[in-house]
C-alpha cells in the first residue's frame, strides 16, 4: 500500500497554526519538494516569521485500497 504523503507550510498568525498542505503520492517525492521550496520558504518566513515546513506522512492510502478477493463467476451455494 501506498499512502499519501503532505508537504506542509504552517504559518503561526495571532497565535493560530495555519497550515497549507500539499499531498504527494510518496515520500521521496515529498521529500524533493521540501529541497525545491528553499525560496518559497525564505519568502513565507520574511512575511509571518513564525513558520514551519516539512513532510507529514498520512494514514490515507492512495492508489489502490484492500479488499476481498471477488467469487468466481461460476460460484454456487
Amino acid at each position: 500500500m501506498t499512502y499519501l504523503t503532505m508537504l506542509v507550510f504552517i504559518a503561526t498568525i495571532n497565535g493560530e497554526d495555519f497550515p497549507s498542505p500539499i499531498p504527494f503520492t510518496s515520500e521521496q517525492k515529498c521529500e524533493k519538494a521540501l529541497r525545491a521550496t528553499g525560496e518559497l520558504y525564505k519568502l513565507y518566513d520574511a512575511d509571518w516569521g513564525d513558520t514551519m515546513v516539512g513532510c507529514v506522512r498520512t494514514d490515507v492510502v492512495s492508489g489502490w485500497t484492500v479488499r476481498p478477493k471477488a467469487r468466481p463467476k461460476h460460484w454456487s451455494k
